[in-house]
């Protein structure tokens, strides 16, 4: 590529007409030249930097027309060469300014990344990839969207230990337990929203889990186990309450939890499918601790089983009118029973009170098998095999206390 020799006035005119490649030196502003290629015609400044011992710069103003004219060429090579007679490499200035911009773009797509997941999204994620049982799903949903229903459509970048603080405060007024239970959910979805959503430089979308605020500050309810049951003089009335039920699946329903101890998503969901009426026996299928939970149908229990074989509506054993098809929400039922019994219970004191039965006259590890329980403080366990007939006798002796108490006066 040929070099001008001579200055000249760069102009329109002598820019567009200039086809032969080469460097021409501006006449008017020493440092200032056009690149002229086959492809190209870039404006330039070139000069030496002051206090770097024959150190020449070369700068890149851009193309012309695009969308650089003569004049606005020449006026940012003014700017330029007066950066550099200062000792100032344009070109170290400009790579500066491009990596901060890059870094001021993630900031922002970073920031728009922390802003589209809402405390909704994080919590339908992991509700969906936690593979959550149906029943503990649902109690989550009920309890998160009920309690923070607030929060939903909030960036959870936004939710802050002053608010964890201040919900679980107000919560805790009327249901301190489910406050505890949400509070914990939450937590857990941040966890989760940690391990999976990283920013791209591995950084956590949240650094600190705002719910640690609650242990720091030992806020969590101390809630004691529930000690209700219904004792051996009560017996009586809540057996003639329950048959008083216009209800009789429901009746038998009640009936059925008291009579083997199951939890009451247990008995609820339990399947035609899963009784053999041969064996006397009947299976709950993935139960809370994931193992199948097999016990033996003994007298009253296995009756009840034969009376709702002859009125059998789907495939469950106590069906329901819900989208479900098994018994679902009995609250007016409960009702009932409490007033004509004389007192409160809740569906899982029926459970206590089995256990609490059971415990007055079994050894202890039958009774966590009866109960489906497991105690990982017991090393044991897991060598003591127990046939499922084995426990066909305890439960007779179980059913035979409930009844014996019925007859009491």
């Amino acid at each position: 590529m040929r070099k001008s020799s001579i200055p000249t006035k760069l102009s329109k005119t002598f820019v567009e007409t200039r086809k032969q490649p080469g460097v021409y030196h501006d006449g008017l502003l020493t440092g200032f030249q056009l690149v002229v290629t086959n492809a190209s015609k870039i404006y330039r400044v070139r000069a030496k930097l002051k206090g770097a011992s024959n150190k020449v710069v070369k700068v890149i103003i851009g193309r012309h027309g695009d969308p650089w004219t003569v004049n606005q060429a020449r006026e940012a090579a003014h700017k330029y060469l007066l950066e550099i007679r200062q000792g100032i490499n344009p070109n170290d200035r400009q790579r500066e300014e491009q990596a901060k911009n890059e870094l001021t773009k993630k900031q922002r797509l970073a920031e728009q990344k922390r802003q589209s997941i809402t405390l909704q999204i994080a919590f339908d994620d992991y509700v969906k990839n936690k593979k959550l049982k149906p029943s503990t799903m649902y109690s989550y949903r009920c309890d998160f969207e009920k309690c923070l229903v607030d929060w939903l459509s909030m960036p959870i970048t936004e939710i802050t230990p002053t608010m964890v603080n201040d919900c679980h405060k107000e919560i805790s007024k009327h249901h301190p337990g489910q406050t505890n239970h949400v509070m914990r959910i939450l937590r857990a979805v941040l966890n989760y929203v940690n391990d999976n959503h990283l920013e791209d430089h591995g950084r956590p979308l949240i650094l600190n889990n705002p719910v640690k605020r609650l242990s720091k500050t030992k806020r969590w309810n101390v809630l004691l186990p529930r000690q209700d049951i219904i004792y051996d003089h009560q017996l009586k009335d809540w057996l003639a309450a329950v048959k008083k039920l216009e209800n009789p699946i429901v009746s038998d329903y009640l009936l059925f939890t008291l009579l083997t101890g199951l939890r009451k998503e247990e008995a609820a969901g339990l399947l035609w499918d899963n009784v053999d009426f041969s064996a006397k026996m009947f299976t709950v299928k993935d139960t809370k601790n994931r193992r199948d939970h097999t016990l033996p149908l003994t007298g009253a229990a296995l009756q009840l089983l034969k009376r709702r074989e002859d009125q059998k509506e789907n495939e469950y054993i106590f069906p329901g009118r819900g989208k479900d098809g098994h018994l679902k929400d009995i609250r007016h039922h409960l009702t009932l029973v409490k007033q004509q019994a004389g007192f409160d219970f809740k569906i899982h004191t029926l459970r206590r009170t089995f256990t609490t039965i059971a415990a007055r006259m079994l050894p202890d590890y039958i009774v966590r098998r009866l109960t489906n329980h497991i105690d990982k403080s017991d090393t044991t366990q897991g060598y003591v095999v127990l046939e499922v007939e084995k426990l066909r006798e305890p439960l007779i002796q179980i059913e035979k206390h409930i009844f014996t108490c019925n007859r009491r006066v």
